[in-house]
Protein backbone atom coordinates (compact mmCIF):
# COMPACT_ATOMS: atom_id res chain seq x y z
CA UNK A 1 0.00 0.00 0.00
CA UNK A 2 1.50 3.30 -0.47
CA UNK A 3 1.31 5.66 2.37
CA UNK A 4 1.71 8.79 0.54
CA UNK A 5 -1.64 8.64 -1.42
CA UNK A 6 -4.52 7.23 -0.06
CA UNK A 7 -7.42 7.33 -2.67
CA UNK A 8 -6.64 11.27 -4.40
CA UNK A 9 -5.28 12.30 -1.27
CA UNK A 10 -1.58 13.46 -1.13
CA UNK A 11 -1.04 12.74 2.67
CA UNK A 12 2.54 15.21 2.91
CA UNK A 13 0.12 17.73 1.85
CA UNK A 14 -2.71 17.02 4.30
CA UNK A 15 -0.18 16.84 6.83
CA UNK A 16 1.49 20.42 6.06
CA UNK A 17 -1.96 21.92 5.89
CA UNK A 18 -2.83 20.39 9.45
CA UNK A 19 0.19 21.19 11.05
CA UNK A 20 2.21 23.82 9.04
CA UNK A 21 4.88 21.77 7.69
CA UNK A 22 6.43 19.18 10.05
CA UNK A 23 7.55 16.52 8.06
CA UNK A 24 6.35 13.09 7.96
CA UNK A 25 8.61 10.22 9.03
CA UNK A 26 9.03 6.70 8.31
CA UNK A 27 8.34 4.23 10.59
CA UNK A 28 4.87 5.22 11.93
CA UNK A 29 3.18 2.38 13.39
CA UNK A 30 0.28 3.95 14.81
CA UNK A 31 -0.18 5.60 11.21
CA UNK A 32 -0.22 2.16 9.40
CA UNK A 33 -2.68 1.19 11.98
CA UNK A 34 -4.84 4.37 10.76
CA UNK A 35 -4.46 3.26 7.06
CA UNK A 36 -5.85 -0.20 7.59
CA UNK A 37 -8.66 0.99 9.84
CA UNK A 38 -8.96 3.31 6.51
CA UNK A 39 -8.67 0.55 3.77
CA UNK A 40 -10.71 -2.31 5.67
CA UNK A 41 -8.25 -4.71 5.79
CA UNK A 42 -8.31 -5.52 9.67
CA UNK A 43 -11.33 -3.81 10.76
CA UNK A 44 -13.63 -4.52 8.20
CA UNK A 45 -15.47 -1.55 6.34
CA UNK A 46 -15.64 1.77 8.57
CA UNK A 47 -15.93 5.56 6.90
CA UNK A 48 -13.52 7.33 6.19
CA UNK A 49 -13.59 10.08 8.43
CA UNK A 50 -12.42 8.26 11.58
CA UNK A 51 -9.46 6.84 9.48
CA UNK A 52 -8.42 10.76 8.74
CA UNK A 53 -8.79 11.65 12.41
CA UNK A 54 -6.75 8.34 13.52
CA UNK A 55 -3.92 9.03 10.45
CA UNK A 56 -3.96 12.52 11.88
CA UNK A 57 -3.43 11.44 15.46
CA UNK A 58 -0.63 9.36 13.97
CA UNK A 59 1.23 12.25 12.60
CA UNK A 60 0.85 14.31 15.74
CA UNK A 61 1.78 11.46 18.08
CA UNK A 62 5.22 10.75 16.37
CA UNK A 63 6.03 14.62 15.18
CA UNK A 64 8.35 16.84 17.41
CA UNK A 65 7.37 20.32 17.66
CA UNK A 66 10.85 22.26 16.39
CA UNK A 67 11.43 25.52 18.04
CA UNK A 68 12.14 27.02 14.00
CA UNK A 69 9.37 28.75 13.21
CA UNK A 70 6.23 29.02 14.24
CA UNK A 71 3.73 31.15 11.65
CA UNK A 72 6.62 34.06 11.29
CA UNK A 73 8.56 33.51 7.85
CA UNK A 74 7.04 35.14 4.66
CA UNK A 75 8.36 34.93 1.30
CA UNK A 76 8.14 38.02 -1.58
CA UNK A 77 6.85 36.79 -5.15
CA UNK A 78 8.98 38.68 -7.40
CA UNK A 79 6.48 37.83 -10.31
CA UNK A 80 3.08 36.25 -10.79
CA UNK A 81 2.91 32.74 -9.51
CA UNK A 82 1.03 29.85 -9.56
CA UNK A 83 0.41 27.37 -7.18
CA UNK A 84 1.41 23.59 -7.24
CA UNK A 85 -1.43 22.18 -6.23
CA UNK A 86 -4.06 24.74 -8.17
CA UNK A 87 -2.41 26.71 -10.97
CA UNK A 88 -5.68 28.86 -10.67
CA UNK A 89 -4.42 30.12 -7.25
CA UNK A 90 -1.98 32.88 -8.54
CA UNK A 91 -0.21 34.92 -5.91
CA UNK A 92 0.43 38.54 -7.36
CA UNK A 93 3.34 40.20 -7.76
CA UNK A 94 4.51 42.25 -4.82
CA UNK A 95 2.10 40.05 -2.61
CA UNK A 96 3.34 37.94 0.56
CA UNK A 97 2.69 34.15 0.71
CA UNK A 98 2.27 34.17 4.64
CA UNK A 99 3.40 31.41 7.38
CA UNK A 100 6.05 29.74 4.92
CA UNK A 101 6.83 26.53 7.06
CA UNK A 102 8.69 24.50 3.95
CA UNK A 103 11.02 23.90 1.39
CA UNK A 104 10.60 21.09 -0.87
CA UNK A 105 12.88 20.16 -3.58
CA UNK A 106 10.80 17.66 -6.03
CA UNK A 107 13.20 15.00 -6.94
CA UNK A 108 12.42 14.24 -10.67
CA UNK A 109 11.87 17.74 -11.64
CA UNK A 110 14.28 19.71 -9.57
CA UNK A 111 11.13 22.24 -9.05
CA UNK A 112 11.86 24.01 -5.48
CA UNK A 113 8.98 25.44 -3.49
CA UNK A 114 8.00 27.16 -0.43
CA UNK A 115 4.95 25.68 1.41
CA UNK A 116 2.74 27.40 3.60
CA UNK A 117 0.88 26.26 6.69
CA UNK A 118 -2.70 25.71 5.60
CA UNK A 119 -2.02 27.21 2.46
CA UNK A 120 -0.46 26.00 -1.00
CA UNK A 121 2.97 25.54 -2.28
CA UNK A 122 4.50 28.01 -4.31
CA UNK A 123 7.42 27.52 -6.76
CA UNK A 124 10.46 29.79 -6.14
CA UNK A 125 11.19 29.61 -9.97
CA UNK A 126 9.35 30.00 -13.07
CA UNK A 127 10.50 29.69 -16.81
CA UNK A 128 9.81 32.53 -18.59
CA UNK A 129 10.95 32.90 -22.11
CA UNK A 130 12.96 29.28 -21.62
CA UNK A 131 14.96 31.12 -19.25
CA UNK A 132 14.69 29.91 -15.22
CA UNK A 133 13.95 32.84 -13.33
CA UNK A 134 13.41 33.90 -9.64
CA UNK A 135 9.58 34.38 -8.72
CA UNK A 136 9.84 33.60 -4.76
CA UNK A 137 11.91 34.77 -2.36
CA UNK A 138 12.05 34.51 1.04
CA UNK A 139 11.56 38.13 3.32
CA UNK A 140 12.46 37.74 6.75
CA UNK A 141 13.79 33.76 7.16
CA UNK A 142 16.30 31.66 5.56
CA UNK A 143 16.04 27.99 4.30
CA UNK A 144 17.07 25.48 7.35
CA UNK A 145 18.42 21.49 7.63
CA UNK A 146 17.34 18.94 5.54
CA UNK A 147 14.43 17.32 7.47
CA UNK A 148 13.00 14.72 5.88
CA UNK A 149 12.76 12.81 2.41
CA UNK A 150 9.96 10.54 0.53
CA UNK A 151 9.94 9.13 -3.09
CA UNK A 152 9.23 12.09 -4.24
CA UNK A 153 10.43 15.37 -2.33
CA UNK A 154 13.29 16.87 -0.23
CA UNK A 155 12.08 18.50 2.74
CA UNK A 156 13.91 21.50 4.53
CA UNK A 157 12.68 23.51 7.66
CA UNK A 158 12.65 27.21 7.10
CA UNK A 159 14.29 28.89 10.32
CA UNK A 160 13.50 32.34 11.01
CA UNK A 161 16.53 35.14 10.64
CA UNK A 162 16.55 37.21 13.84
CA UNK A 163 18.43 40.17 12.74
CA UNK A 164 15.50 40.63 9.96
CA UNK A 165 12.27 40.42 12.18
CA UNK A 166 11.74 43.21 14.75
CA UNK A 167 11.91 42.59 18.81
CA UNK A 168 8.16 42.59 19.09
CA UNK A 169 7.36 39.45 16.30
CA UNK A 170 10.10 37.68 17.45
CA UNK A 171 8.63 37.56 21.22
CA UNK A 172 5.45 36.56 19.72
CA UNK A 173 7.78 33.90 17.41
CA UNK A 174 9.35 32.86 20.71
CA UNK A 175 6.41 32.68 22.56
CA UNK A 176 4.57 30.65 20.41
CA UNK A 177 7.31 28.30 19.97
CA UNK A 178 7.64 27.46 23.58
CA UNK A 179 3.76 26.54 23.80
CA UNK A 180 3.98 24.33 20.83
CA UNK A 181 6.94 22.59 22.64
CA UNK A 182 5.14 22.19 25.35
CA UNK A 183 2.43 19.99 23.40
CA UNK A 184 -0.02 22.44 21.72
CA UNK A 185 -1.53 22.64 18.38
CA UNK A 186 -0.13 25.48 15.64
CA UNK A 187 -3.94 27.44 16.26
CA UNK A 188 -3.75 26.52 20.21
CA UNK A 189 -0.72 28.16 20.40
CA UNK A 190 -1.58 31.41 18.76
CA UNK A 191 -3.93 31.65 20.68
CA UNK A 192 -2.62 31.41 23.83
CA UNK A 193 0.05 33.31 23.29
CA UNK A 194 -2.06 36.15 21.94
CA UNK A 195 -3.67 35.61 25.52
CA UNK A 196 -0.52 36.13 26.92
CA UNK A 197 0.54 39.23 25.34
CA UNK A 198 -2.34 41.47 25.10
CA UNK A 199 -4.45 40.16 28.05
CA UNK A 200 -1.27 39.25 30.88
CA UNK A 201 -3.61 39.14 33.45
CA UNK A 202 -6.32 36.61 32.39
CA UNK A 203 -7.00 33.22 33.60
CA UNK A 204 -5.15 31.96 30.07
CA UNK A 205 -2.15 33.96 30.49
CA UNK A 206 -2.00 33.03 34.27
CA UNK A 207 -2.06 28.95 33.20
CA UNK A 208 0.16 29.89 30.75
CA UNK A 209 2.75 31.55 32.65
CA UNK A 210 2.72 28.54 35.31
CA UNK A 211 3.45 26.22 32.09
CA UNK A 212 6.11 27.90 31.23
CA UNK A 213 7.62 27.81 34.81
CA UNK A 214 7.33 23.85 34.89
CA UNK A 215 4.11 23.43 36.61
CA UNK A 216 3.12 19.99 35.09
CA UNK A 217 -0.58 20.36 36.44
CA UNK A 218 -0.69 23.95 34.62
CA UNK A 219 0.87 21.93 31.40
CA UNK A 220 -1.52 19.35 31.51
CA UNK A 221 -4.35 21.96 31.81
CA UNK A 222 -3.08 24.03 28.77
CA UNK A 223 -2.50 21.07 26.44
CA UNK A 224 -6.19 20.27 27.24
CA UNK A 225 -6.98 23.92 25.81
CA UNK A 226 -9.95 25.28 27.96
CA UNK A 227 -12.28 27.17 26.52
CA UNK A 228 -10.69 30.16 28.00
CA UNK A 229 -7.78 30.23 26.15
CA UNK A 230 -9.55 30.22 22.87
CA UNK A 231 -9.31 33.66 21.55
CA UNK A 232 -12.12 35.44 19.92
CA UNK A 233 -11.23 36.12 16.48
Amino acid sequence: MNIRTVGQIDLPLVWTFLTGGCPVRPKLSFFRVAMRVWSGWQFGPISRTPAILLATFAFIAVCPNDASSADLCRAVALRDVAAVEAPDSVLPRGNHDEAVTQYRVNKETGMTMFCSHGGYCYPTHVRVNGQKVEALRLVNCNIGKRSYEDKKDIFYSVDVDRSKNSPAMLRLDDLENKFLEIGLCSACARSVTTFYVKKPASQCAQLARQALEGNPVATDRLRNFPDYCKWGW
